[in-house]
Formats: structure tokens, sequence, C-alpha cells
């Protein structure tokens, strides 16, 4: 009966001693990893990233394709060191080939072609035929010109025989011996064209005109 109060009286003891001798057990706090809003990123192409907004997550943006990057010349040129690989059409060197032929085809064409008379300057004095009508006939030139000039410096009145096209002509006056310089310049009269040719004169002026011969 004895044994019986004693622990009735100590079991206060016995259980507080219990407890300190206990050992605390270490507690290992887990961290768990939070997942991100923003997916992952994956460079496809040059520049360009996916961005995922948290309030419209409902909306998915797709990355540009490698295929529609633009390569520049000075990055072809460090290309070695980027690594980018660098590919292009043989088409290219084929369209280059055609073009060269067709140019070199356009210059024998050309070669080919007979040089076209230049066209009559329009300077001196005109030799014209306004009223001029066809019977018969489709063209018309002057071969031989005849024609009378006075002098500028004494106004004595001269004839020059025999102008041809293109072929210059030197005179001098009869009477103050001047230097006179005659050269016709020939066009051909048509039903659209009533003009003859032109007159280059020096020291002169046309007095009177004979065509001698026409054809």
């Amino acid at each position: 009966m004895g044994h019986v109060n004693f622990l009735a009286q100590n079991m206060h003891v016995f259980a507080k001693d219990f407890q300190e001798e206990q050992k605390p057990i270490p507690i290992v706090a887990q961290t768990t990893q939070v997942p991100s809003d923003t997916p992952p990123v994956t460079d496809k192409g040059k520049g360009v990233e996916g961005v995922q907004d948290a309030e419209r997550s409902h909306i998915q943006y797709i990355a540009r394709p490698p295929e529609w990057t633009i390569v520049t010349r000075e990055e072809l040129s460090g290309s070695d060191s980027d690594g980018y690989d660098y590919s292009y059409d043989s088409g290219d060197d084929l369209d280059t080939e055609d073009e060269g032929d067709i140019v070199e085809l356009k210059k024998k064409d050309t070669e080919k072609l007979p040089e076209q008379p230049a066209q009559n300057p329009e300077r001196g004095t005109a030799i014209s035929f306004p009223f001029i009508e066809f019977y018969g006939l489709e063209l018309l030139e002057i071969a031989t010109l005849n024609i009378t000039v006075k002098c500028e410096r004494c106004k004595d009145v001269m004839e020059v025989k025999n102008l041809k096209n293109g072929s210059p002509r030197s005179e001098s006056c009869n009477k103050c011996a001047s230097a006179l310089s005659i050269n016709f310049r020939r066009d051909l009269v048509h039903a659209h064209a009533v003009r003859a040719g032109f007159l280059d004169l020096e020291g002169c002026s046309v007095v009177d005109m004979l065509p001698r011969k026409s054809r």
C-alpha cells in the first residue's frame, strides 16, 4: 500500500524525467518548386521569344520558324564562328546564265542591223516646197542645186553651180574677194514632208535658187 502511495505522489516527477530524456527529432522542411506561369522558351527563330501573359493564359504564342529569319551579309561573313548554315538555290546561277545569253543575243542582233542615217540637224537656211503636189511620185530628192548668192560685205551677186549633198564649197567674191562658204544638206520630200534640205552659208545669203537635177 505504501508503494502505491509513493507512485501516486511522484508520478509527475517520473513523467517529467521521461520527457527530458527524449531527444528532439529534427524536422526537415521540404521546399516544393512552384511552377512558373511563363512556359520555357525555345529559341527556334533568331531574336524571337515566346511570351506568356498571366492574364491571358488561354492564348498561346508560337515562335517564328527559323526559315523566316533574314540572314544579312555581315552574319554570313561570321557564319563559321556563329554556327549558322546558309544554303542557296542553284536556280539563281541558271537565271544569271540565261540573262547573260539574252544580252549576248541582243548585242548580236544590234550588230547585224544596218546603221540608220542621222537626222539632218535643223540649222541654216531651209529649202521647202509648201504647196508641192505629187502625181505618180512618192519621193523626191535634189541631186544637184544651183543658187545665186549675195556677198554680205559688198552686196555683189554671184552664181554658185552644181552643189551636191554634203560637199562644202568655198568661193570668193568677184568684187571684194571675201571668202564665201556654202554647204548643201539634203532632205527627202514626200507626202508628209515638204522640206528639201538646208543651206549652211558663211559670208553670203541666198538670192535665187534653181534645182538643176532632181529624182
